[in-house]
């Protein structure tokens, strides 16, 4: 068999080689990634709950568990508006022989919270946001440790203050409103009976103008939050972080990519040379 001046096969160096140039390749993309979000989040405009124009927005406010059945982390049994969890342990790989750490259990909400401010209230909707805490987690010691599992748990806690960079919407009032024009207009001789004025047969633009105003306001029941949502492009991001520090970890997490990227892609290349 052919061996190269390291005393190994070149088909292993240029297998590895090519293993650690994609390593190298994905790194790069995370940080490029991390500091798409961390730019997106600096740019975005600032604004208070109840006035934000419908889009992307950054906003800030107090976390308010919302009605029903509060929420708890399965986990540690915490009251919280948000969770994450994980446990995991080291087992045996029997097919290659050694011990790697598994994931044995995880969890995450995904019901929607309440963020408020002095402007108003919205709705945040956890699902495919990024979520970033303040909190690294924790691990159990002592029995569980000697056991070698390992247990995390990021909770975000009702008067938390919370920034969220998403896409702002309305409530559904509109929705309402476009409901009860429908149904008067399946009756279109009961429509025309209650807002003909002129008795000409037909609604002009100055009754149509009534019959909005009339459909508005019989939708009208309880305000609805707006709701924070996933945008259609760019970054969802909801943390316990102010806008400074989430920046700064995005922009740290991507330098680490960065370097990351060259040394493995060093190796990378002189792996490939050295097969």
């Amino acid at each position: 068999m052919e061996t190269t001046t390291s005393g190994a096969p070149p088909e292993f160096l240029l297998f590895c080689g090519g293993l650690l140039g994609i390593l190298a390749l994905g790194l790069a993309a995370l940080g490029v990634s991390k500091l798409l979000r961390a730019s997106a989040l600096a740019g975005a405009l600032e604004g208070k709950i109840g006035t934000a124009r419908p889009g992307l927005v950054r906003l800030s406010g107090r976390a308010v568990m919302p009605p029903g059945e509060p929420i708890q982390s399965p986990l540690s049994g915490a009251t919280c508006v948000w969770y994450d969890f994980s446990v995991s342990k080291r087992q045996r790989n029997l097919s290659h022989g050694h011990t790697d750490r598994q994931t044995v259990r995880r969890g995450r909400s995904e019901a929607p919270f309440l963020i408020e401010d002095e402007t108003g209230r919205a709705l945040v909707d956890p699902k495919d946001a990024e979520v970033i805490t303040g909190r690294d987690g924790f691990a159990f010691s002592g029995p569980v440790a000697a056991n070698q599992t390992r247990v995390t748990e990021d909770l975000i806690l009702e008067g938390n203050t919370v920034l969220v960079l998403g896409a702002i919407k309305e409530g559904g009032a509109s929705d309402r409103v476009a409901e009860v024009l429908r149904r008067w207009k399946k009756d279109g001789a009961a429509m025309l009976a209650r807002f003909d004025a002129n008795g000409d047969g037909r609604i002009d633009e100055a009754e149509m103008a009534k019959v909005r105003a009339e459909a508005k306001r019989e939708a009208q029941g309880p305000a609805e939050p707006r709701v924070v949502a996933k945008p259609a492009s760019g970054p969802y991001l909801i943390s316990t972080l102010s806008t400074a520090a989430l920046g700064d970890r995005l922009r740290g997490s991507a330098w680490w990519s960065f370097a990351s990227a060259v040394v493995f892609g060093g190796l990378a290349t002189w792996l490939l040379r050295m097969g």
